[in-house]
């Protein structure tokens, strides 16, 4: 059975975004406009299903947290990639106060046009 994936598109001071979830959590965060094919290239084995009710929170949170860098948020993570990326995604969630770290590089706010169809480095990548 295949995996359900939600996302729907926000709105941040970078400019827009998608995010996307699953049943375990935030799958994805990418700045730009929400296009189904890229969304299909990276869940090639999912249901996509836009779903900006469902997502209002979760888009109201990430919106909050890419405009102030300096505040916290918590998230389920569904982390995903190869047996090594998810491996390096541990390492770093176990490295002490690498949000603070993090938070002082996103403050320094990357020009827009660099973000565009970026994902954040919160958030792995891979198919599902």
């Amino acid at each position: 059975m295949a995996n359900t994936i939600r996302y729907a598109a926000g709105q941040s001071s970078l400019g827009p975004f998608v995010a996307a979830l699953s049943d375990r959590g935030l799958a994805m965060v990418a700045f730009g406009a929400a296009n189904e094919a890229d969304l299909k290239a990276r869940f090639t084995n999912a249901d996509l299903v836009e779903d900006p009710a469902m997502l209002q929170e979760t888009l109201g949170k990430l919106a909050g947290l890419i405009d102030h860098p300096e505040t916290s948020a918590e998230f389920a993570l569904d982390l995903q990639g190869s047996p090594f990326e998810l491996k390096v995604w541990q390492a770093l969630r176990e490295i002490p106060d690498l949000r603070l770290s993090l938070g002082r590089q996103a403050q320094a706010r990357p020009a827009r046009a660099r973000t565009q169809g970026a994902p954040l480095a919160a958030v792995g990548c891979g198919p599902t």
